[in-house]
């Protein structure tokens, strides 16, 4: 896991240094939540208009695993020696098994807040039924 979240600054370099194409971008939609609170694919979202206002601290959203991998995959070849570290780092996504832990933020209950997911209220970044965003 990385200590902090990849950045809209910090995916803008990787596509300004490679020209690359968002899944998203491809196809002119990404998934999220629609005005009638369902989850679905939503025209014309992508990381550069995720349907909310962003700086370039946020974290980059609306992009696909294949995304991410791209961008791990270019992490890689432009990764130089730390000297800190002894070593060149490596970049890869973490495995469901390392996620679903992380998630748990260290609990022995399905979600980190317990077991039952209507008690995630309050620590969700989602949208309620009216498809607004609520959360967090």
């Amino acid at each position: 896991m990385a200590r902090f979240e990849t950045t809209v600054a910090d995916f803008r370099r990787f596509v300004a240094a490679t020209g690359y194409r968002t899944t998203a971008e491809k196809y002119g939609n990404a998934p999220g939540f629609q005005r009638n609170g369902t989850w679905g694919d939503v025209a014309g979202l992508s990381w550069r208009n995720p349907g909310f206002s962003q700086s370039s601290n946020h974290p980059v959203v609306c992009i696909s695993y294949y995304d991410a991998q791209a961008y791990i995959d270019w992490l890689n070849e432009n990764a130089e020696y730390a000297p800190e570290l002894g070593f060149k780092p490596f970049y890869r996504l973490p495995t469901e098994a390392e996620w679903e832990f992380v998630g748990r933020a260290g609990s022995q209950t399905e979600f980190f807040w317990g077991n039952e997911p209507s008690d995630g209220r309050g620590y969700l970044n989602a949208a309620d039924e009216s498809g607004t965003p609520v959360g967090g």
